[in-house]
């Protein structure tokens, strides 16, 4: 994938099993609380399935089935809209990417994914954020 976490598996897996209490924020868990991190988790993987075109219903769905507030949705809408004006900054880029990545290495060792994630298919986080134009960057 192109991109190096070293302990952010281990923060992300606790974020999700105790999402309330506070956490340091640093480099490892992409400077993100327990609670924020999970949101974006959750946020990241209804994008993802966006992003690859599955059911458009889907996210939706994957939002209510894990208790994610309006605020995630809210960020959601937001990605879909800069995605459809063709824009989108580079820092949207750069944490979509990120997380995106670390989603992927999480399915890919929990083997949870609908289909495969090698570099050759849709579901790399390079060619999933195509759609994005840093050209237009907000």
């Amino acid at each position: 994938m192109g991109l190096t976490i070293s302990h952010s598996q281990d923060t992300l897996m606790t974020c999700i099993s105790d999402p309330v209490t506070p956490m340091k924020r640093g480099p490892d868990n992409f400077g993100l609380t327990r609670k924020e991190m999970k949101t974006m988790y959750w946020t990241t993987l209804c994008v993802h399935e966006w992003l690859s075109e599955i059911n458009m219903t889907r996210y939706q769905k994957c939002f209510e089935e894990h208790d994610i507030d309006g605020e995630a949705l809210n960020l959601l809408n937001d990605i879909q809209l800069k995605r459809i004006m063709g824009g989108g900054s580079e820092e949207d880029l750069t944490k979509m990417r990120e997380l995106l990545s670390l989603h992927d290495q999480r399915c890919q060792e929990n083997d949870i994914t609908s289909g495969p994630t090698t570099s050759s298919t849709v579901r790399t986080p390079e060619l999933a954020l195509l759609s994005f134009s840093s050209e237009n960057a907000c």
